[in-house]
């Protein structure tokens, strides 16, 4: 590690406000929540499309302080 270089998020709290932040700086994740416990990342709810869904995860995957991601966000079907 660098003197001056960010850590980035160390405890489940830290990560859990990282991950919303993140999720604010995205589309279509509204409906989307996440806990974190034992650095395990549990996310929920649901968006329209797969490609958000897999986005979402790919994020929390991201992050060092994890080590586990559960993405339990549903796709939410268009009517036509």
């Amino acid at each position: 590690m660098r003197r001056g270089q960010p850590l980035g998020p160390t405890n489940d709290q830290e990560v859990e406000e990282f991950i919303y932040d993140a999720f604010d700086l995205l589309p279509g994740t509204n409906d989307v929540e996440v806990r974190v416990e034992g650095g395990r990342a549990i996310l929920s709810g649901s968006v329209p499309h797969k490609r958000l869904k897999r986005d979402r995860g790919e994020l929390a995957w991201a992050i060092p302080a994890l080590n586990d991601v559960h993405n339990n966000v549903a796709i939410t079907a268009r009517r036509r």
